[in-house]
């Protein structure tokens, strides 16, 4: 590892996992006690991204006033992956699922469901939280003057680290495994990667002066803030107007087969529509495609005397869940077939080399 003037250096990976730590803190408290925007809820993890820009933002500032930047493109780079990737974790990447499935056989268990007797037997000490005020204060609170049960909770968390320590290693090496079939054969756009490229381009005026300098940036910037300003202070006063971004459709579709097609609504996701700009014809087309087949599908179903909805309930939206299922299987089976046909590293470097010798 470099000690400094690269992308992966100790100062880099060490700003990196310090503000991972940070957010990985405060994500918590501002998703289930503030009720804020999640910090790494979707596809584009805010926190992630406003460390990104807050860093850019700062070496253009010092590069203009001093002469010269704090962190590198390369470094700046290192430390948004390294948020990216651990951002989600307190979250809906993992613990926001993980640590209420912990507790639910036991605190949900009752006489009527009789979980007790049916496999409470069967479930290891280690698996989930079994001790009463463990599961019981994370729903109901922890009275006053007590103390966190702390041994229930560590002991399911330093197993379970296990098992998904491993589940990254074996993502890291399937992303290893169809990287060139994804981005040297079908040459796909990253639109995760190309955001910060985009960020960290600079010139002769500094680090990310493109950037920064750019009018269109600021005007989108500035529009989409506004919005998100004035719906803040509308949540606070209501008496103050609000710029709708969000119609729900569910009330004005109430007759079979019809109403299968619920959720049904209009939202304007401003992240959405930048990273849909980014994405190639044919992925945008058959995202949109696929949510159309799903509707159609379920009306279909409806009128054929099926029960449910497209995404919610009954036997319809198991039929479509069993679906995305079975394509991500098939998306899966085809793509491990072409890696064997996929350009070896060898190729890539003898045409590498060939070209750098008759330069």
């Amino acid at each position: 590892m470099n000690k400094g003037g690269g992308g992966i250096t100790w100062r880099s990976v060490l700003i990196g996992l310090v503000l991972a730590s940070a957010l990985c803190a405060i994500t918590p408290y501002n998703d289930y006690v503030v009720g804020n925007t999640y910090i790494a809820g979707n596809h584009f993890p805010v926190g992630a991204v406003a460390v990104l820009l807050l860093l850019s933002l700062l070496n253009f500032l010092l590069y203009r006033t001093r002469g010269s930047a704090f962190l590198s493109p390369g470094e700046t780079a290192v430390v948004y992956v390294i948020i990216m990737v651990t951002s989600g974790l307190p979250s809906s990447g993992l613990l926001r699922y993980m640590i209420p499935c912990g507790t639910v056989p036991y605190y949900y268990a009752s006489g009527g469901n009789q979980w007790e007797l049916l496999f409470w037997d069967r479930i290891p000490v280690w698996l989930a939280v079994s001790d009463p005020a463990a599961h019981t204060w994370f729903w109901e609170g922890m009275p006053a003057g007590e103390s966190l049960p702390w041994r229930p909770w560590v002991t399911m968390m330093s197993h379970w680290s296990i098992f998904f320590g491993a589940l990254w290693v074996m993502m890291i090496c399937m992303a290893a495994l169809v990287r060139k079939q994804w981005a040297d054969r079908e040459r796909l756009a990253f639109p995760l990667v190309q955001f910060p490229v985009e960020v960290l381009r600079g010139d002769d005026r500094g680090p990310s002066a493109p950037f920064f300098t750019g009018r269109l940036v600021w005007i989108g910037a500035g529009a989409v803030f506004l919005i998100h300003l004035v719906n803040g202070m509308h949540q606070q006063l209501p008496a103050l107007p609000e710029i709708p971004t969000f119609w729900y459709l569910d009330p004005y579709i109430t007759d079979r087969p019809w109403n299968a097609i619920v959720p049904m609504y209009l939202g304007l996701f401003f992240s959405a529509v930048g990273f849909g700009y980014l994405l190639s014809l044919e992925v945008a087309a058959g995202f949109w495609a696929s949510v159309l087949f799903i509707k159609f599908e379920a009306v279909v179903l409806s009128a054929l005397g099926y029960e449910g909805t497209s995404a919610w309930s009954g036997v319809i939206s198991e039929i479509t869940r069993a679906q995305q299922m079975g394509g991500l299987l098939a998306i899966a089976f085809v793509l491990f077939w072409l890696l064997p046909s996929s350009p070896s590293p060898s190729s890539s470097s003898g045409s590498f080399g060939a070209r750098s010798q008759k330069r």
